[in-house]
Order: structure tokens, then C-alpha cells, then sequence
């Protein structure tokens, strides 16, 4: 007999694979930066400049007032000053001018009249001299004569200055006390020689 071939079941195919969709990796998230707060800038102060000093002034002090000024030339200080004893308007020896005034022997000049010092703060006495002084005893002595009374301001010796030689002088007087003067120089013994006798008051 014959001996049919069994019948093959059908042959499913396999399924086609859906491919598989991958999901999408999100991308990192990037945090967005915090701004710092923007500082504005401070507005600048108006520059003030500073003020000019105004210059310093110092106070000028007045000029010193001549109240008197003797050359004994020309009738300067022969009508103003009273010769007495050995004095006398002389014009061997002379600082300026062809004239002075020698006194010996106790003789002296005084101012005539009293000069007004008020208002002055100082006074100041300026003379040139020569002396002929040998001894040491030998002097000449200056005096102020106010209305207060009467004072030896200076004097000069043999053993201070030498003969025969011109000195320049100036003596400080304080007013306080007195409100007039005049001026007296005695020579006791040798030859002295005066010139350029200054009264000077000072503010």
C-alpha cells in the first residue's frame, strides 16, 4: 500500500521585532547662573576746593618820632642845649657837621626846655663822643631830668673807651612815670667831645 507523506504544519514565521525606540536622554539642565546685583557706582562728592587763606598781615609798628635831633651846626642844639661851666660849641673835633660840643671840668649841656614823652612806649637816647680821658677817675655822666625827678642814665669811664676814638651810644629809657625830659651831659674832669645828640621816641 501505499504510504502518503503526513502533511507539514505551516510554518509560522517569526514576527518581525518591533525595533525598540530608545527614549530620549534629556540633556543636563544647566542652572542659569545668579547675577550679582549690579552696585552703581557711588556718585562722587563735589570736589570743593579749598579756600584761599587770606594773607597774613602783620601790623606794621609805627616809625620812631625824632623829638629832638642836635648837630650843634647851624644853631642846632646851641639855642636848644644850655652851656654851663666848661662847655662851648667847639670846632676842632666833629662827628658830622664842622661842630660839637667840649666839656670839661665839670662843665655840662642841659636841654633849655622839657620835651613831651607821652604816648611813647620807649624812649631811646643816641649820641657820638670823644673823650680825652687820662685818669681813671676821668667820666661822662648822662642824665635824664624829668617831672618825676632826676636820673644818671649812663656813664662812661677811662677804663671803658680809649681816647681819642668816636663811639656811637644809644641808651633805652622806660617813660613809665614821666611825662617830660630833657637831657643833661657832665664831663668831670678831661675833654670830652659830643655830637649828634638823637631824642627818639618809640609807639
Amino acid at each position: 500500500p501505499t504510504t502518503s507523506s503526513p502533511t507539514l504544519a505551516p510554518i509560522t514565521p517569526n514576527p518581525t521585532p518591533v525595533p525598540t525606540t530608545l527614549a530620549p536622554v534629556p540633556a543636563p539642565i544647566t542652572p542659569i547662573p545668579t547675577l550679582s546685583p549690579i552696585t552703581p557706582n557711588p556718585t562722587p562728592a563735589p570736589t570743593t576746593s579749598s579756600p584761599t587763606p587770606a594773607p597774613i598781615t602783620s601790623a606794621v609798628p609805627a616809625s620812631p618820632a625824632y623829638i629832638t635831633r642836635d648837630t650843634f651846626d647851624n644853631g642846632e642844639g646851641r639855642s636848644s642845649y644850655k652851656f654851663a661851666g666848661e662847655a662851648k660849641v667847639d670846632d676842632k673835633k666833629s662827628r658830622s657837621g664842622s661842630f660839637s660840643a667840649k666839656l670839661k671840668k665839670g662843665g655840662y649841656i642841659e636841654h633849655k626846655t622839657s620835651h613831651s614823652v607821652s604816648g611813647y612806649a620807649q624812649l631811646e637816647v643816641s649820641f657820638s663822643f670823644i673823650n680825652k680821658f687820662k685818669e681813671s677817675s676821668d667820666k661822662l655822666v648822662v642824665q635824664a631830668i624829668t617831672n618825676s625827678g632826676t636820673r644818671i642814665i649812663a656813664t662812661y669811664t677811662q677804663r671803658e673807651y680809649r681816647k681819642n676814638v668816636w663811639y656811637r651810644k644809644s641808651i633805652a629809657i622806660d617813660p613809665n612815670g614821666f611825662s617830660t625830659l630833657k637831657l643833661k651831659f657832665v664831663a668831670n674832669n678831661k675833654d670830652v667831645f659830643i655830637d649828634d645828640v638823637d631824642l627818639i621816641g618809640k609807639y
